[in-house]
């Protein structure tokens, strides 16, 4: 074992940019004993007997042959060390190799490669048993992540979980990353799932098991290879490194154990960007990454000439590489993406995929529903100087690069009670211009002002644009506010030469007499994980989450939203707590948008794009305290009148679209019955407004539409999908 005085001299040196440090390394060679251990690193066999509470000490433990050296290979028996300081309890990674030598990843066993005690929490990475229902997570790899939320709106549990379809005889890289607010599982250098809002472990772990047999007995030998911890969550490009490592090392040695071609081709398509991204890994060929060379074929799946040729570019440190395919001119139908490796030393190696360019759909350049007309109850947006007003606020962009200041107004059909004091008066809602902050080539900086000027003026819009520059670097935004009040801003700090940009976030300074109230949207966008309720109080950072689509902070009569459909733009891991904050200062409330927490040596400008809205947003109809509904329409079935048993007239009904039934599930509404047959069975009625009511941002997984729009129209960007490699629209839940 090495000696742990070293090993704690590399652990509290400066780490450079903060890099994860390695604590546990246990090789499983000759000497069970951690290889690295920050703690203690002795290693205790045990032995499982069925029926006894009592787990005897062996003094040995069946091997084989591993990635690296021998592994050890468990079934009644298993590997223990201590834990303590081999593990970091609140964030960490842990990661090794496994194969099943007589069970399959769909069987009905518990499969447990490595689990802590309880002490903490408690962190598993195991393969679930099959459950009476047989749904969920039965029968799937998981990685399940417990702790204490305490006082925080975190969740218990968090458990990412997939399907796998392991045989006998193959090794596999599994990986399970951790911090507070977020888990992800890898398997074999992809991520294949992620949960956020889960509480971390908090404490001291007393034991790291690896092989821990639990449940039924029955056939559950399996070898387990190279396990690492580290004390803070590797990035994607490390873990895919880690693994294309292996992978080189088993490819050599037993090319029949890998768990997947030598050379592997994926792709994921953006119809809508006329392009299509493709993946190709050459991690299991012996060559390194500078002597890899590769070339890419996009042929009709019928046969025929090549539609598209070009060489893929250098290839990264885990041989992987992403090249971009433009569609514009090619044909919808099938086609194989033909990829040729070549290197020193070996033979040219081949290997495809398959991609679908789908064809133009119904709704492609459709401007259905466009208009420069003003809607009701919208009126024209009024200007003065720069001070635009669309209904019920004035947005004052005056000597600001975002926004100097917004009032709202009360809404003179709200009826609301004169004792509602705090809703009859205009109130300011900023408590200062919104903010640049941060560090920018080591000067700290805190840029709100801008020479600001109107470019365009109309009725239904105005537009504008600010400049300034600070600490070598140029700010420039646009903003183009609509009549309903949105302010769509693009924002850019575009440096002059190569300079470091650290802890860069927009803060976005309220009056907090006004914050009283937090309504947020989750990434995932379902309603049991988002949030509306109190903000909470206090001083310091009160508040902080993940990035998040949407989140609006305001009291019971007006507030403002920040939002934004996907974090293109954001630098790093958009799922580390932390990244959007609420700071409190005093009588101020801050909303901290940490959009770039390090970028070195930066020489391409950062852009930014939001949505800012001051609510509220429009006026009620007048007498909308007496408006009647006639329920929801779900079918095309027939009715009675509307208005029967009512002293009120009905006045709206709403028809739930998405429902089956009246549309078929896409983004864009396709109807399955035709109009006249809906006018047969439903009664219309003058005065009724008849409101379709449809979810445009869900589709429904697996369909033609939402496969071949996935990367179009989800809500993760780009940057993040490619980055988890599965490059693969999901079967269940939301796809936007």
């Amino acid at each position: 074992m090495l000696a742990i005085i070293a090993l704690l001299a590399l652990l509290t040196a400066p780490a450079l940019a903060q890099q994860p440090q390695l604590l546990f390394h246990a090789g499983f060679d000759e000497d069970l004993d951690a290889d690295i251990a920050a703690g203690d690193g002795t290693a205790t066999v045990r032995q499982v007997v069925p029926g006894e509470t009592e787990r005897p000490v062996l003094d040995t433990i069946e091997t084989t042959e591993g990635v690296v050296g021998s592994a050890i290979v468990t079934e009644m028996q298993y590997v223990e060390y201590p834990g303590g300081a081999n593990i970091n309890a609140e964030t960490g990674t842990v990661e090794l190799w496994v194969k099943p030598l007589d069970w399959t990843g769909d069987d009905d066993l518990f499969h447990v490669p490595f689990t802590t005690s309880k002490e903490a929490g408690w962190l598993i990475l195991y393969k679930y048993m099959r459950t009476e229902a047989d749904t969920g997570i039965s029968r799937s790899l998981a990685f399940y992540v417990q702790g204490d939320p305490g006082e925080e709106r975190l969740t218990k549990q968090a458990v990412p979980y997939t399907h796998v379809t392991w045989q006998p005889g193959i090794w596999h890289h599994v990986a399970g990353v951790w911090e507070k607010g977020r888990a992800a599982l890898y398997v074999d250098g992809a991520m294949v799932r992620e949960r956020t809002g889960g509480a971390a472990p908090q404490g001291e772990f007393s034991l790291l098991k690896f092989g821990e047999p639990w449940g039924d007995p029955g056939e559950r030998r399996m070898a387990l290879d190279e396990a690492r911890i580290w004390d803070a969550p590797l990035s994607s490009d490390a873990i895919r490194a880690s693994f294309a490592s292996g992978l080189e090392r088993i490819a050599a040695r037993a090319p029949d154990e890998v768990p997947r071609a030598a050379v592997v081709v994926k792709s994921l398509g953006f119809p809508v960007e006329q392009r299509v991204a493709v993946y190709v890994s050459a991690a299991g060929l012996a060559l390194g990454p500078d002597d890899v060379v590769g070339q890419l074929s996009v042929d009709p799946a019928g046969g025929g000439a090549a539609v598209a040729t070009q060489a893929l570019p250098a290839f990264g440190a885990a041989r992987e590489v992403f090249a971009w395919v433009d569609t514009t001119d090619i044909p919808p139908g099938e086609y194989a993406l033909n990829v040729t490796i070549t290197g020193p030393g070996v033979e040219p190696v081949a290997a495809a995929g398959t991609h679908t360019v789908p064809p133009q759909p119904p709704w492609w350049e459709n401007t259905l529903g466009e208009t420069e007309e003003i809607l009701p109850p919208y009126r024209p947006i009024a200007t003065d100087g720069l001070v635009a007003s669309p209904w019920g606020r004035d947005y004052d962009f005056t000597d600001a690069l975002v926004l100097g200041q917004v009032t709202t107004h009360p809404d003179p059909n709200a009826q609301m009670s004169p004792l509602a004091r705090g809703y009859h008066d205009s109130v300011p809602l900023l408590a200062g211009p919104v903010a640049v902050t941060g560090s920018i080539g080591g000067q700290e900086v805190r840029v709100s002002a801008g020479q600001a000027q109107v470019v365009e003026t109309a009725p239904d819009h105005v537009t504008l644009r600010a400049q300034t520059t600070e600490a070598g670097a140029d700010f420039r935004s646009e903003v183009r506010l609509e009549y309903d009040g949105i302010a769509r801003v693009r924002l850019s700090i575009d440096p002059q030469q190569a300079t470091d940009l650290t802890d860069l976030a927009l803060e976005i300074p309220l009056d907090g007499r006004h914050v009283s109230l937090l309504n947020f949207n989750s990434v995932d966008g379902s309603k049991m994980t988002s949030f509306a309720g109190e903000a909470p109080p206090g001083e310091g950072v009160t508040w902080e989450y993940t990035w998040l689509p949407l989140i609006w902070l305001g009291d019971e009569y007006r507030g403002l939203c920040w939002f934004n459909d996907t974090d293109r733009g954001w630098l790093g891991d958009t799922m580390q707590k932390g990244r959007i904050q609420l700071v409190r200062s005093g009588d101020t409330a801050t909303l901290r948008l940490n959009f770039c927490p390090e970028a070195l040596a930066r020489t391409e400008p950062l852009e930014l794009d939001f949505c800012l809205l001051a609510t509220p947003v429009r006026p009620l109809p007048e007498g909308w305290r007496g408006l009647v509904r006639d329920g929801v329409m779900t079918r095309p079935e027939p009715r009675e009148r509307i208005d029967r048993g009512t002293e009120e007239p009905v006045r709206f009904r709403v028809w739930w679209s998405h429902n089956p039934g009246i549309t078929y599930d896409h983004a864009y509404p396709v109807p399955r019955v035709p109009a006249e047959e809906l006018r047969e069975v439903w009664n219309y009625a003058e005065g009724v407004a008849d409101i379709q009511h449809h979810y445009p941002n869900t589709v429904t997984p697996g369909m033609p539409m939402s496969v071949a729009y996935y990367g179009d129209w989800s809500s993760t960007s780009t940057a993040d999908i490619l980055d988890q490699l599965t490059l693969e629209p999901p079967r269940g839940g939301r796809v936007d």
